[in-house]
């Protein structure tokens, strides 16, 4: 008996063979032929099209007027960034582009404090309010000049200038024993080289200036170049251990006295160390001298014994043919004679004689450029000493003399450091300024790195020195072989 099941497939209505991995080949070989006819999309009236231009004409106007907006916006945005900036340090101060220097000495003892206008405007900073203990140790002299310190640094970080931070060490002790004893002494020295190193570090600064009466006898000499070897292999160190890229600075005081030849040996010497002197060019005349004598405060020329700025830089420059390294200071104060003598033989309107008492301290005085006025002096009443370059003002009734820095006078001074492709110069001090910054401006209206452009080191005196003459001569006429073989190399190979 057969038996037959409803709804159940047959051989030929087969599901098919899933596990067949080439069950869609097999399928479609017994599958029709179907053929598969592409729709095409409906076509787009022209109206619809038009409808869709005059939307875009609409719609394009807006989008060139937002454009220009926003390409105004950005015009604008960058004008104002660029004027911004221009009060950085890179755009204000001219003086860094070429290698020059433009540095302000900051005590922190005035009650003024110093500005981000002064700050923009100088590549180095030496703070002055340290003091050095009879063990060596560095310190601040106070909580006043800690905080002016901490004042200034945090202005400098703010503006994000590349202004160079340094502390100058103290010329005595608090208790009146001089450093020189602190020199002297190898354990003292050790210590002081390691606290200068360790305040370095601390306040994350970028150098020192060895403010040290210059040694005159054999032994201070050795003393001094021995320290200030060790203190450079120590930051050498130091820069090693903190990976500091630019080295740590040295600089140093000395003093506008022009030596016997023997003395530029140390100088030569201490510059293998040293990166720059700062030298005082603005105490020929000081009031504590015991000669009685009146004199411009930082005569640029002068028929009186040489004392000049001139005078000095020229024997440096020619003592150690290293013009670059040389800066020269600059005041913002004046100085003030009472009792001064006018004596009919005297035809020069500076170079007087004065009635010195040791006991009377009224008889010379400091004066800073923003207390002028405020301590009876008439500027109006100014005139102008032509041989020394420099300003004064006579009070013939009280016998009163005021030799002092003006604008002329600072302006012809940076003029005379380009020419004689000097440095650099060193402000003493940029608080005395007034609040209008009248002489840090006139100071940096003249740019360093203007006018006439001289090889690094090349001395624009004449020294009268052979050696002096006949080094750069070699070199120049080195440079110029060198130039005319290599133009001839060149002409041969072209040609050939």
């Amino acid at each position: 008996m057969k038996v037959s099941f409803e709804n159940v497939p047959t051989n030929e209505e087969a599901p098919p063979d899933y596990s067949n991995p080439n069950f869609e080949t097999s399928a479609s070989v017994d599958e029709p032929n179907v053929e598969v006819v592409n729709q095409q999309s409906e076509p787009v009236l022209t109206g619809s099209k038009q409808s869709r231009f005059n939307i875009f004409k609409r719609q394009f106007p807006i989008f060139i007027s937002g454009f220009i907006l926003c390409l105004m916006i950005f015009l604008i945005l960058n004008v104002l960034s660029k004027s911004g900036s221009s009060s950085s340090f890179a755009s204000e101060n001219s003086a860094s582009k070429c290698g020059k220097r433009l540095i302000g000495y900051y005590k922190g003892y005035d009650s003024r404090k110093i500005t981000e206008q002064q700050i923009e405007k100088l590549t180095h900073i030496i703070f002055n309010g340290i003091k050095v203990e009879k063990d060596g140790r560095v310190q601040f002299h106070d909580d006043t000049t800690r905080f002016s310190f901490l004042d200034m640094k945090n202005k400098a970080r703010v503006m994000k200038s590349d202004v160079k931070i340094m502390f100058s060490t103290d010329h005595y002790s608090p208790n009146g024993t001089h450093v020189t004893e602190v020199m002297n002494d190898s354990k003292t020295r050790k210590q002081w080289i390691d606290s200068i190193s360790a305040f370095i570090i601390e306040q994350q600064i970028d150098g020192v200036e060895l403010y040290y009466r210059w040694p005159y006898t054999d032994t201070e000499k050795e003393n001094y170049l021995f320290f200030v070897r060790e203190l450079r292999y120590k930051f050498e160190r130091m820069e090693k251990l903190t990976r500091r890229k630019a080295p740590y600075l040295i600089s140093i005081i000395s003093p506008p006295s022009v030596w016997p030849d023997g003395e530029s040996v140390i100088l030569q010497e201490l510059l293998n160390y040293a990166d720059f002197l700062n030298i005082e060019t603005d105490n020929y005349y000081d009031p504590w001298k015991e000669n009685g004598k009146t004199g411009p405060v930082a005569p640029l020329y002068s028929t009186n014994n040489n004392y000049s700025i001139d005078w000095t830089l020229k024997a440096y420059a020619c003592k150690t043919e290293m013009a670059s390294r040389l800066n020269f200071v600059i005041l913002f104060t004046g100085v003030a004679w009472a009792k001064v003598n006018d004596h009919s033989s005297s035809t020069d309107a500076v170079y007087k004689t004065y009635d010195k008492d040791p006991g009377d301290s009224s008889t010379e005085s400091y004066t800073k450029w923003r207390k002028i006025k405020e301590n009876g002096w008439n500027l109006t009443l100014t005139s102008w000493h032509n041989a020394s370059r420099t300003p004064y003002i006579w009070d013939s009734e009280n016998r009163k003399l005021f030799t002092f820095e003006n604008e002329r006078s600072l302006i012809e001074k940076m003029e005379y450091a380009k020419e004689k492709n000097i440095g650099g110069v060193s402000i003493d001090h940029v608080e005395y300024d007034d609040d209008s910054n009248t002489l840090l401006n006139a100071v940096t209206s003249v740019d360093l790195c203007s006018g006439e452009q001289f090889e690094k080191d090349e001395i624009r005196y004449e020294c009268g020195n052979s050696n002096v003459e006949r080094s750069y001569n070699i070199y120049s006429s080195a440079y110029l072989t060198f130039n005319f073989l290599s133009i001839s190399v060149l002409f041969l190979f072209y040609f050939i």
